[in-house]
């Protein structure tokens, strides 16, 4: 049986941003994951740390249980807990 909570995108990472007063771009990062490569040292990535689901640019990508994960990743980052 589908859980709706983690399968239905209902909102756009515009969206599910400007709800929690996260950036966009932060929000993004968080539901997509990252590598970096600096120079001269290892590369650094992080898998995602919100649900979310892949869908075409501008359509909703944010179920209900990925908006309150962003709620709370972004009570954890304005209390100043390194993300690490």
């Amino acid at each position: 049986m589908k859980d709706q909570r983690f399968e239905t995108p209902l909102y756009t990472v515009t969206q599910a941003a400007r709800l929690v007063g996260m950036s966009p771009s932060t929000l993004a990062t968080s539901a997509k994951g990252y590598e970096r490569q600096r120079p001269g040292s290892a590369s650094v990535s992080q898998g995602p740390v919100i649900t979310a689901i892949e869908a075409d640019p501008g359509m909703p990508s944010i179920p209900f249980i990925g908006l309150v994960e962003c709620t709370v990743v972004e009570a954890f980052r304005r209390s100043g807990l390194p993300m690490q």
